[in-house]
């Protein structure tokens, strides 16, 4: 894509059909557009026109990704790396197809038995390796053997610091809305029906828990069941049944804090009974 006619204000951009565009030239200025001096380089003024004065910091540029398809790799990168030295000495970068893959989606018997992968690797060379591993293959949940195998994987890796010096999960991010590979490390769902948003914080004296929820709904919900046992609740809460009601100067209590006593629950209770109400902001005390 012609990354040039993609950056700036969403509604100047005018979309990319597709097509090549010169990468030489195209892949230093893109640095230069990142990276730029905003008052020295031409690419680095137009960042800070687009609203980021402020250099981005970037330490690592990869050429390429999968380049097993073809031979013309080999050619091909040192072009780049010498095009980009000269313009920016200071980066690290990263070839894709340079040596010899490192393994990735295997079994865990593969990990296993490859225990000493790295141990006699060549360091002759020069070169390091950055890789990427899943053991598990296209299982829908990784099981728990395919974290014995990535573990020993992991072991082998941080063994060798003098060879390795990155390693990632691949892939890293699934939205159960829209996937093409499994199993990956964090599964998410971006599903608009999920009206609930909870997180949860300790007091130092270890007594008190709150459970901060918001509703982004108009119907109730629920309090979701708790994972110690609690004796005591109350909440705080903002609400109305109006998503567009406001407070004014006429009215300026219209949406005021509530708080109520949930209840004195006997030991071993390990639920709250309160629903949480629909469009409402609320902190929920457990002791």
């Amino acid at each position: 894509m012609n990354w040039k006619t993609n950056i700036g204000p969403l509604e100047d951009r005018p979309g990319r059909p597709g097509g090549h565009v010169d990468l030489y030239s195209s892949g230093t200025y893109q640095l230069e557009y990142a990276i730029g001096d905003p008052e020295t380089t031409y690419w680095g003024k137009k960042r800070a026109e687009h609203g980021h004065p402020k250099p981005f910091s970037i330490k690592y540029v990869e050429f390429g990704n999968e380049d097993w398809f073809t031979d013309s790799y080999y050619s091909r990168f040192p072009m780049f790396l010498e095009a980009l030295l000269t313009k920016c000495p200071d980066i690290i970068y990263i070839a894709s197809r340079a040596i010899e893959n490192s393994p990735y989606a295997c079994t865990p018997q593969f990990f296993k038995v490859n225990f000493n992968y790295f141990d006699n690797w060549n360091e002759a060379t020069g070169y390091k390796v950055i890789t990427i591993f899943n053991g598990v293959g296209r299982f829908s949940y990784p099981p728990m053997i395919a974290a014995v195998g990535e573990a020993i994987f992991a072991l082998a890796v941080e063994r060798n610091p003098n060879v390795v010096k990155l390693c990632s999960y691949v892939p890293l991010l699934q939205n159960f809305s829209r996937y093409q590979w499994t199993p990956d490390l964090i599964t998410f769902t971006a599903d608009p029906a999920e009206t609930l948003f909870a997180m949860a914080g300790k007091k130092k004296d270890k007594e008190r828990v709150f459970v901060k929820l918001v509703n982004s709904g108009a119907e109730k919900v629920p309090v979701i069941d708790l994972d110690r046992e609690v004796y005591k609740a109350n909440v705080t809460f903002l609400m109305y049944e109006d998503e567009y009601a406001f407070n004014c100067i006429n009215n300026a209590t219209a949406i005021s804090l509530q708080e109520r006593d949930v209840g004195t629950y006997k030991k071993g209770t390990k639920k709250v009974k309160w629903d949480v109400p629909g469009w409402s902001v609320v902190v929920l005390e457990l002791r």
